[in-house]
């Protein structure tokens, strides 16, 4: 997220991608500005490398979120995300500059300075502006793919047992188990 802090209030929509992404952590902001934003303290210390300041939200994508996040992105920007290598703090720029969300797998750098970004994490960037529309498509495709998912656990049960089910047998057990 790449918006000004205090524009607007985002609690509720970090509340929905927490619960729809299965988040281990909420979602973090990055912002730039002109000066220290009122109910923000200045850091004090020396950190190794920029990307250190990611270590309390690195908790955030894994390869189930990052399929949700693909599928909001072709859908709010009728496009893939960019899918970027190192450095992982270059995931920054092109969501500034562009407005457009972008994927990076992360760097050897970061995965040294960060203890939460490990070899199954990568970091996601979406624009402040489209938030809220990423939110109402991430809610609807996370929906999705649950429904999808019960109904391919089912059919795969139901065919390791020996069964031969057609899709309409598969919605109908889908049906009955909801």
């Amino acid at each position: 997220m790449t918006e000004p802090v205090g524009k607007k209030d985002y609690s509720k929509v970090a509340i929905v991608l927490g619960d729809c992404l299965k988040l281990r952590q909420a979602p973090f902001a990055i912002s730039f500005t002109d000066s220290v934003p009122a109910g923000i303290s200045e850091f004090a210390g020396r950190v190794p490398a920029g990307c250190r300041f990611w270590e309390d939200a690195a908790w955030s994508v894994n390869a189930n979120q990052t399929l949700i996040l693909s599928e909001a992105t072709q859908q709010v920007e009728n496009q893939n995300p960019p899918a970027m290598g190192r450095p992982a703090c270059a995931v920054v720029a092109p969501v500034m500059n562009t407005g457009r969300a972008a994927l990076s797998s992360g760097c050897c750098c970061a995965r040294a300075y960060l203890d939460n970004l490990t070899d199954d994490m990568a970091v996601f960037a979406v624009s402040g502006a489209k938030l809220e529309l990423y939110a109402a498509r991430i809610e609807a495709l996370a929906k999705a793919n649950a429904v999808l998912a019960t109904f391919h656990q089912i059919r795969r049960r139901d065919i390791a047992a020996g069964q031969t089910p057609t899709i309409k047998d598969s919605l109908a057990a889908l049906q009955a188990a909801n």
